[in-house]
């Protein structure tokens, strides 16, 4: 996936197909709170805007999840 990424025109289909075979991967390392730097080196495609947009969606889903699933389980269910 790096070498595709480095390519002046990568094939976004291939890379998406890939990002969402190994999401937990690159999702388990991000919310354990690895350094920008070296999640961009690993995982370059996550960087561009359609996975930003994917991950930021399963972020917010994780994060009212965990915040709210102890106090009222009907606002989880509201919001997502």
């Amino acid at each position: 996936m790096i070498t595709e990424m480095q390519k002046s025109e990568p094939d976004l289909a291939t890379v998406n197909r890939y990002m969402a075979l190994i999401f937990t991967l690159h999702g388990n390392e991000v919310t354990q709170g690895a350094l920008t730097c070296t999640v961009m080196e690993r995982w370059p495609a996550l960087f561009t805007s359609a996975q930003v947009a994917k991950f930021h969606i399963v972020l917010i889903k994780h994060i009212v999840y965990t915040r709210f699933k102890k106090r009222n389980p009907f606002i989880i269910a509201l919001i997502l």
